[in-house]
This record gives C-alpha cells, structure tokens and sequence, in this order.
C-alpha cells in the first residue's frame, strides 16, 4: 500500500499538466506514492497522462461532475494511507509533501495540513487559507474591505500555524477520516467545497495547520477572475454554503448582501465600462448575480445553478 496517494483533478488543463505531474516524485522524498488522474474537461488531458506518465492511473472521464465529485471519485480508487488533493495548475517544490507527511504524522491532532501557495516571486497567495465564511465575511468582502491573509513566506514566520481552512487545491487528509468525513459534499458542483469539508472537519473537533516549510508554485493566473461562469459559480455556492450552515434568517440576511453586492458591482462596472479595460468584463460577469437572483438565491437547488442537473442555466439576461 502506498504512503500516499495524489489526486489530480483535471478540467482542460492539457498545458500544465505535464510540469505538476514531474514535480511530484521529488515532492514526496523517500515515501511511496501514486498518482491518480481524472479529466472533467474534454481536451487531450487524458490520452497526454496515458502516453507520457504511464505509471499515473487515470480514471475514465464521466464528464465535468464537478470538483467535489470529481475528487471524491479519485478518493474512492485511493489506495494510500494519505490523500494528497494537488490541483493541476501547480508545480511542487522538492519535499513538500514529505515536509506535510512528517508534520502530519507527528501531530496527529490536526486532521489536515497543507503548505503555502506561492507566486512566480515566492509572495504567499492569499488562497493559502482562509477563516470559514460567516455573515461577517460576507459583508466585508462585499464591502472591500476583507482582511488580508497573513504571509507566512517570509523568515521569521512561525513553522506552522493553526488555520480554519487550507487551499482546496493543495492540502493532506488521512484516508480514513477522509472516508469518516464523506469526503466532499457533492452538492456543491464547483467552489465553496473547502469550506464545508473544513466546517465538519472543525465540528468533529480536529484541526487544520498550515506548515510553511511546504510550498507549492499556484499559477492563480490560469483562468479568468471576471469570467462569468466563474462570478455565477461563486455566487452560487456563496448562498449553498449559508443554506447549509447558517440559520435561517442568517442566511437570509447572508444572501441579501451578496445580492446587493452584485447589484452594486454591476452598476459601478456598467458607468465605469466607456473607459474600457477590465469593466465591460466586470459588468457582464455580474449581470446574472444582479439581475436573476432566483437562479442562484437557493444555492445549487436553485432552478438551472447546477449543470448536472437536466434544467437549463442559460441566462434570459443580455447585458
């Protein structure tokens, strides 16, 4: 049985596959491993694993089932004691996830561990961690004025530091109580994930550390931050997210601000787009958000939010 099994989820990441997958062997030093593959997309990624990585086991594609399914999936055909979720758009520094390994295994209090996410220049993303959503957060962030991640890159900073959340894309979870958790919920089709596996993993009483000495190279600049489906997504499973753990009237008053932002948003873009640049982009990434709440207010319940579903999400909004 391997130490510890990788699971790469794929969405038409042909390009930076080949860089993540060669990284892995010195990222996890002496222990043993394997590397499972799965493509959500429809590009090349797949037959490109087969012919250049053939010790990878790649699982058949079953479509774009969404993140949590797709990684859930990958966990089931696991056969490590560890699993290691590694998105595809990064590039692993020597020993970083031996260096998670050995934290892990030495601390077993902390029921997942990851590494900082870091730039071309070495600079902590702020994806690296993040305090679980509250009605709080979501206002300041609708606000602007959501508090920063403290860059742990730096010397001085402590060896590790215990945190709410990790990176979906880059952290360590023991098998078994992967299994005892359920893994991911798979009624989030894509973001928002994370946080729900972290809030039952802290419900359980377990911990999350983020261990600096692990570092992995996070190409954040691989997709489009003002995409449409990206904004809607988010949005989507912003308010899936309240459904499941705020109360009632919290998540009222949750999904109130998240649509006002929207408004809000979109209006600023829309006065703001004869100057070109990023706010014709803006304004219509939040179109949808500003001007359909039915189709996103009940989280991915909500009528078309979630594509695996047989209802269609085409907007009647054209901006």
């Amino acid at each position: 049985m391997p130490k510890v099994s990788v699971l790469v989820l794929g969405y038409n990441s042909l390009r930076y596959l080949p860089e993540c997958l060669r990284s892995v062997p010195e990222a996890v030093g002496g222990s043993s491993y394997e590397i499972l593959f799965l493509n959500n997309g429809t590009d090349a990624s797949e037959a490109l694993v087969r012919s250049e990585f053939p010790d990878v086991r790649v699982l058949a594609s079953q479509g774009n089932i969404g993140f949590a399914a797709g990684v859930n999936l990958l966990a089931t055909g696991a056969r490590g004691e560890w699993l290691l979720n590694l998105n595809p758009d990064t590039v692993l520094e020597p020993r970083s996830i031996a260096s998670l390994l050995t934290f892990a295994e030495g601390r077993p209090e902390f029921g997942a561990v990851g590494g900082l996410n870091v730039d071309a220049d070495g600079e902590a993303l702020s994806i690296t961690h993040a305090r679980l959503p509250s009605l709080q957060s979501i206002l300041r962030r609708s606000l602007g004025i959501e508090r920063r991640v403290t860059d742990y890159a730096h010397a001085g900073a402590a060896s590790y530091t215990q945190v709410e959340t990790l990176c979906g894309g880059f952290f360590l979870m023991r098998r078994d109580l992967w299994q005892n958790l359920g893994g991911f919920d798979e009624s989030f089709f894509l973001y928002c994930e994370e946080f729900d596996l972290f809030k039952r993993l802290q419900m359980r009483g377990c911990k999350a550390a983020l261990v600096r000495e692990s570092r992995v190279f996070h190409d954040v600049g691989s997709g489009s931050p003002l995409s449409p489906d990206r904004i809607f997504y988010q949005v989507v499973a912003s308010a899936h997210y309240a459904h499941k753990h705020f109360g009632k009237a919290e998540a009222g008053l949750a999904i109130a601000v998240i649509w006002i932002s929207a408004i809000g948003r979109y209006l600023y873009a829309a006065l703001q787009s004869w100057r070109g640049g990023r706010y014709p982009a803006m304004r219509r990434a939040f179109a949808k958000a500003a001007f359909e709440p039915a189709s996103w207010m009940l989280g991915f319940n909500s009528p078309g939010a979630d594509p695996r579903k047989p209802a269609s999400r085409e907007p009647t909004f054209r901006p």
